[in-house]
């Protein structure tokens, strides 16, 4: 992806590179031009809070149903893995199911590098029922791509030196063959 921003006129563009797969399993480049004529403004809410949120929604959407949570930590105490599991119905029949489950990855030296979430879209929602998040060096989110139902979409993360808040957000919808994009200055 290429970004092009004026900060002073608050005006932007870019071009985002997919590769797809033809049917000669042959990489195929495609590219998404986007211009961005207005950037909002947003609070930024902490991310890592979204792992608790969904566990906590898991739990309170499960309330009173045979429920199962497993949460396994690293030798350091970080998260490595939650799976929680519910009674579900499909066709009139009943069974426990997974209804969130998180994958952690770490880098050698203890820090994270990637979160993978997914949760049942019967269940919740199929909105982001799959999203990918990487960090960098300092646990900073910097990317996530996710699913929507028409289609997928990927989340950009823009940090001014060290801070430990993005200073900008880019939002693409990749929705029926082209993009919608949307960029926030967080406060």
């Amino acid at each position: 992806m290429e970004l092009y921003l004026d900060e002073e006129t608050q005006q932007c563009y870019g071009i985002a590179y997919w590769n797809r797969v033809n049917c000669d399993r042959e990489n195929v480049p495609k590219l998404f031009g986007f211009t961005i004529c207005d950037i909002g403004e947003r609070q930024w809410e902490e991310d890592f809070a979204f792992f608790w949120l969904c566990v906590e929604t898991a739990r309170g959407n499960a309330e009173g149903e045979d429920q199962d949570s497993i949460i396994e930590y690293t030798k350091n105490g970080k998260p490595d893995y939650y799976l929680h599991q519910g009674l579900m119905e499909d066709c009139g029949v009943e069974y426990m199911g997974n209804l969130v489950e998180i994958d952690f990855i770490y880098r050698e030296d203890d820090t994270l590098f990637a979160r993978n979430y997914h949760h049942d879209a019967r269940t919740y929602t199929s909105t982001l029922c799959s999203l990918n998040s990487h960090f960098d060096t300092k646990e900073r989110l910097v990317y996530e791509t996710g699913y929507l139902t028409h289609g997928s979409c990927e989340f950009y993360y823009f940090y001014e030196g060290d801070g430990e808040m993005p200073a900008y957000g880019l939002f693409l919808d990749y929705n029926g063959g082209y993009v919608i994009p949307e960029m926030v200055r967080f406060w």
